[in-house]
């Protein structure tokens, strides 16, 4: 399972694995589709950040909206 990174991280300092929710993204769209709204999604991937969290804390929301926001107009494009 996939959790944030510790902060001393020896490959850098990212707090968050974006990789990982990156990696989670695709596989929730292939197996799912796009759900009808963005928002929907943003809250989805807070979730998946929440639940590989001890303390259950994620990135903010709007970080996570931004990190969405390029792979949802493309894809609301290819539709």
């Amino acid at each position: 399972e996939l959790t944030p990174r510790p902060k001393n991280y020896p490959g850098g300092s990212a707090r968050w694995d974006w990789e990982g929710f990156y990696t989670a993204l695709i596989r929730r769209i292939h197996e799912h589709g796009l759900p009808e709204q963005q928002k929907d999604l943003v809250n989805e991937m807070l979730g998946w950040f929440e639940r590989r969290s001890d303390s259950g804390e994620a990135p903010d929301i709007s970080t996570i909206r931004k990190k969405i926001a390029g792979i949802w107009r493309e894809l609301r494009e290819a539709d």
